[in-house]
């Protein structure tokens, strides 16, 4: 497998030798899976939540669901690196329902905590999008903690959405309609058709934060953002721009009419732990 995509990189009717380092390769990748396969048995697997913030008022309205792998060598794991792991090898549904749970839970808890109204944002993947029992299980697991649609918002990302277009468009009405809000995530990266995003069933666009970063720096990437903004206002959607972590992104951001943000100028991923001790001191507001 490894011969094959290594090939694949290298280009059309390419091959590619065994070489050393491939068989390195071939072991990490073993020795990494047989870790995932005992985090899984293990609750090695727990989330981190990062508020999401008004950028009028200050208010926090949610807080996004981060999976987080920390190894019994107490190393960690990047979610980029164990998560394409798990959707390579079959194994992104047994993870995602661990993270749900605890997603579905830390709603439960922010609510009991007087926060009911801070929602819970969670990222779903092209596999479970096309699964077809994975609505009704979703739908289960909510009811069974007795949690509205409306505190648990769904993040797709916009390639996964566009790739598989007509399947996910089905998917995200039924979800609409059971009441979740949901997100288009990593916006500006894809390419959406005006036509296809005009009629996909979305509340919230998302600007990636590779755009968010270059503000006050490269002008092609500011002139993005921006338009990601202006779009979402002639569609009626609102905005939200990830990794905020500037006083000078925000005002950029705000005096634009994007209206929400996360990033660590509010607050790094906090376990929950952490977070309602946090959003108790704050009363549920930031500095904007």
């Amino acid at each position: 497998m490894l011969l094959m995509r290594n090939a694949k990189r290298r280009g059309h009717g390419q091959h590619q030798d065994w070489i050393p380092s491939l068989a390195e390769e071939a072991g990490s990748r073993f020795e990494l899976l047989n870790q995932f396969r005992d985090a899984l048995e293990s609750d090695g697997f727990t989330i981190e939540l990062q508020p999401q913030v008004n950028l009028t008022t200050g208010a926090v309205v949610g807080v996004e669901a981060l999976a987080r792998w920390r190894r019994a060598d107490g190393s960690r794991v990047p979610p980029d690196v164990f998560i394409g792991l798990a959707e390579t090898t079959g194994l992104i549904q047994p993870l995602s329902e661990r993270i749900y749970a605890q997603a579905f839970e830390a709603a439960d808890q922010l609510a009991e905590a007087g926060f009911a109204h801070v929602h819970v944002a969670i990222n779903v993947s092209a596999r479970q999008f096309m699964s077809n029992g994975q609505l009704p299980k979703f739908q289960n697991h909510l009811g069974a903690k007795m949690i509205s649609a409306k505190r648990i918002e769904v993040e797709i990302t916009e390639s996964t959405a566009m790739e598989n277009y007509s399947v996910i468009r089905g998917t995200l009405e039924s979800l609409r309609r059971c009441g979740h809000t949901v997100a288009i995530d990593d916006f500006g990266t894809g390419y959406s058709s005006l036509a296809c995003l005009r009629n996909l069933p979305a509340d919230l666009l998302k600007i990636d934060r590779s755009f968010v970063q270059e503000i006050g720096g490269e002008a092609d990437q500011t002139a993005i953002a921006d338009l990601v903004i202006r779009l979402g206002q002639r569609l009626g959607l609102n905005t939200i721009a990830e990794g905020v972590e500037t006083p000078a992104q925000a005002g950029w951001l705000r005096a634009r009419g994007c209206n929400l943000a996360q990033g660590w100028l509010f607050s790094r991923p906090l376990p929950l732990d952490v977070l309602i001790p946090w959003l108790e001191k704050g009363q549920g507001r930031v500095q904007v």
